[in-house]
């Protein structure tokens, strides 16, 4: 099969996906502390504990928040596919045989493929869509198609795992 001899790129590509993951995963500490720091401060200054005026909330919080986990949400499922984290019933598999079992993988692989493909081409319309439209953020006016380029990004790659899943080649992890 073309994917077992070529071991080297199959380990890359999952890399890659680690890694996305891990940008992921950073981009989400990001959105904590963010909420964290606007929470403390919206805390201390509701009880009195110091006078801010409003200066030092983060302006767009929301905005930011809405765009940070569009993008960290979607940058989770390649991996979660790499794990078999997608489509998992253990409870109910557990009294199946490995056949069986091998062949609802099979099945659950092809059709997160057929998903993620399907994403793929309505985030790729939604931000064609938002930039001809020049979609502004509500709050901090700023540009929203670029935060479709994770997602787009994160659909190729989880339709890249389902199928490299599919045909066989799957390295143990």
């Amino acid at each position: 099969m073309f994917f077992s001899s070529n071991k080297k790129i199959i380990n890359y590509f999952y890399k890659i996906i680690e890694i996305w993951s891990l940008t992921a995963g950073f981009i989400l500490l990001i959105i904590v502390l963010c909420t964290a720091f606007n929470s403390l401060i919206h805390i201390m200054n509701s009880m009195d504990w110091i006078n801010l005026n409003g200066k030092f909330y983060i302006i767009g919080y929301e905005d930011i928040l809405r765009l940070l986990l569009s993008c960290a949400a979607l940058m989770f499922l390649p991996y979660c596919q790499l794990k078999k984290g997608n489509i998992k019933i253990t409870f109910f598999s557990s009294f199946l045989n490995n056949k069986i079992k091998s062949y609802l993988d099979k099945i659950s692989d092809f059709i997160s493929g057929l998903i993620s493909i399907f994403l793929f081409y309505w985030l790729i319309r939604g931000m064609s869509e938002s930039y001809q439209d020049n979609i502004l953020s509500r709050v901090i006016s700023i540009v929203e198609w670029p935060f479709y380029i994770p997602g787009i990004f994160s659909m190729f790659l989880w339709s890249l795992v389902c199928f490299v899943q599919l045909f066989g080649f799957n390295k143990n992890v």
